[in-house]
């Protein structure tokens, strides 16, 4: 059972990281999407495993990236009762706080635009929603690594995503 396998690694991603061993946990993280992600091609069903595709709530926010929210994800995983949204949601924000103790701002940039891509691509979420969302989810994640940090990555090189992120930011409400 893939959950059962989750909370295992888990575990030890969370043992990990209590010893400060962050670039070993995310390790962990890492091996769990990617076990996912082959799992789901092999089985070629999205919800193999997931109560469904959205949350039962139908509540998407780009803030459930938040930690707060861990203890509620993890009791669904525990219940097999987690979204694959949710489920998505919970591997990047662990990802996401493993990243910001590592203070790997670029490997930050690079995630968030694949996990954006990722819930770009669920059909079934209105497009207003997904734009709301990914203004809310930009806006988290940038105001956990310091807009001045971003300025200072840009100084050293071009960030095309940082720049598109900003943009993109900007030009939603405009």
């Amino acid at each position: 059972n893939f959950f059962n396998f989750f909370l295992s690694k888990e575990t030890l991603a969370i043992s990990l990281a209590d010893l400060g061993f962050f670039s070993d946990a995310l390790v962990c993280y890492d091996e769990l999407e990617v076990f996912h992600s082959e799992r789901k091609l092999i089985l070629s069903q999205d919800n193999v495993e997931f109560a469904s595709i959205l949350p039962s709530d139908n509540y998407i926010s780009g803030t459930d990236i938040d930690s707060v929210n861990w203890k509620k994800f993890r009791q669904l995983i525990h219940q097999s009762q987690i979204s694959l949204y949710e489920f998505q949601i919970y591997i990047f924000s662990r990802q996401l706080y493993l990243l910001l103790e590592i203070k790997d701002i670029a490997q930050i940039l690079d995630r968030l635009k694949t996990f954006v891509c990722y819930f770009s691509a669920f059909n079934s979420v209105e497009e207003q929603i997904k734009i709301q969302w990914k203004f809310e989810s930009y806006r988290f994640v940038l105001d956990r690594i310091k807009l001045d940090v971003c300025v200072s990555e840009l100084a050293r090189g071009p960030s095309l995503f940082l720049v598109d992120i900003l943009f993109s930011m900007t030009s939603v409400y405009l």
